[in-house]
């Protein structure tokens, strides 16, 4: 019978959903016809179901919850409310009766509108965060999705499910803004979509928490001067998990730390080694007045390996391919930068696909990302002295098989 930790010194011990507890769960088994649904007990609960339904297009039948656009934000259903915990998390499904079925699915501030601040929207054939242009993942019509959104103390984790494009567990992304608290779980419609409905089956709230563990973290803190290759990353993650710690490989240039960030002293990659090739990497870059910092993707060797640049002087973010000693810019997207700004750069790489953006905001995509497919190292990349890095946070997109227990 498999463990799982639920907090410091605790452990619950389960099979399949035995034994798990929830705060809140809405099976959506009893029978209610449109229009009755507002008001009534989650079933099997605990719970009560608010529900904005002005065209009395959702109802209840035979294990499912089917809706069909009425407005924007209508119809949608809301639980009650929880406070924000690091850990706490919600679990949905939804199948799209047709791509164009736009849905909202994920955390709200209040029980009616448009889900804020941590949720999921469907656009057509993709998949975004919150409003933001970044596309998480292809929307097809008529398969099973399960959404499972992880708070944080500010912000939360997004994964995704589906039997053929994401047979397990896939962190899609991490969010780093927000602090609302209490919030309610909620799935609904969320703008114009054509004929066919939605149909969902679960919206759970376990009462243990749960978090995943990065593959690496790093504050860079230590005394300055002291040589980035000498310290080990951090034991501990953003959220309290205890994490692998990884020591660093300057691979170019020198690099020490200065003011509890990563300092090269010109052009220069440091990279680290966590073990897997398909990740979600966080990390706070600054180009001073000169510099144009960046996430080192795969690394094999000074002329083979992919880099997200924030490029402060052509206001853009780019990936750029280094194959062969040759540099290549795959994919370019106008971005505001700032000199001497902090700024959040956010690169995912999953098989041949790599995105990335700027402050959760501006996207790019590229997806013949062939070269290093396999390749486990990651890291900084530096074009000039002047640029700093802060709280490298790195992720396996796979892995977290955890959270199949809270669906069945």
């Amino acid at each position: 019978m498999p463990v799982m930790k639920v907090g410091p010194g605790r452990a619950l011990l389960y099979s399949g959903v035995e034994g798990i507890s929830y705060l809140l769960r809405d099976d959506f088994t009893d029978t209610l016809g449109a229009g009755a649904v507002n008001g009534t007990p989650a079933v099997p609960g605990p719970g009560t179901r608010v529900v904005v339904d002005t065209g009395n297009t959702l109802s209840l039948a035979g294990g499912n919850m089917v809706m069909a656009r009425t407005a924007n934000f209508d119809p949608g259903l809301w639980l009650d409310g929880v406070a924000r915990t690091a850990g706490r998390l919600m679990v949905s499904h939804c199948n799209f009766g047709n791509i164009n079925n736009r849905l909202q699915v994920g955390w709200d501030s209040t029980q009616d509108g448009q889900a804020d601040p941590e949720f999921l929207r469907s656009l057509g054939v993709g998949l975004q965060w919150v409003n933001s242009a970044l596309r998480l993942a292809p929307m097809i019509a008529a398969r099973d999705y399960y959404f499972a959104i992880v708070l944080k103390t500010t912000g939360a984790y997004y994964f995704i499910k589906e039997s053929t494009a994401y047979p397990n567990w896939v962190l899609l992304f991490m969010s780093t803004a927000d602090a609302t608290t209490p919030l309610y779980p909620t799935v609904g419609a969320h703008n114009a979509w054509g004929a066919g409905n939605n149909t969902h089956t679960l919206l759970r709230v376990p009462e243990d928490l749960w978090l995943p563990t990065p593959l690496m973290y790093n504050t860079f803190t230590g005394p300055n001067g002291t040589s980035l290759d000498a310290v080990a990353s951090d034991a501990t993650g953003p959220d309290g998990q205890v994490t692998p710690t990884e020591m660093c490989t300057e691979q170019a240039g020198n690099w020490d730390i200065q003011a509890n960030r990563a300092n090269p002293d010109g052009a220069g990659i440091a990279t680290w080694g966590v073990g897997k090739a398909d990740v979600v990497i966080d990390c706070v870059v600054n180009g001073g007045a000169a510099g144009q910092p960046g996430i080192v993707l795969r690394y094999t060797d000074a002329n083979n390996y992919w880099y997200l640049q924030a490029d402060r002087a052509a206001n853009q973010l780019e990936l750029h391919e280094m194959n062969g000693g040759v540099d290549t810019v795959r994919a370019n997207v106008a971005a505001v930068i700032n000199d001497n700004t902090d700024y959040t750069l956010t690169a995912v790489a999953h098989g041949q696909r790599i995105t990335g953006c700027i402050n959760k905001g501006s996207a790019i995509v590229y997806t013949l990302a062939a070269l290093n497919e396999g390749v486990t190292v990651h890291g900084l990349w530096s074009d000039n002295t002047v640029c700093q890095f802060d709280n490298f946070l790195c992720f396996s997109r796979n892995g977290s098989y955890e959270l199949d227990d809270f669906i069945l």
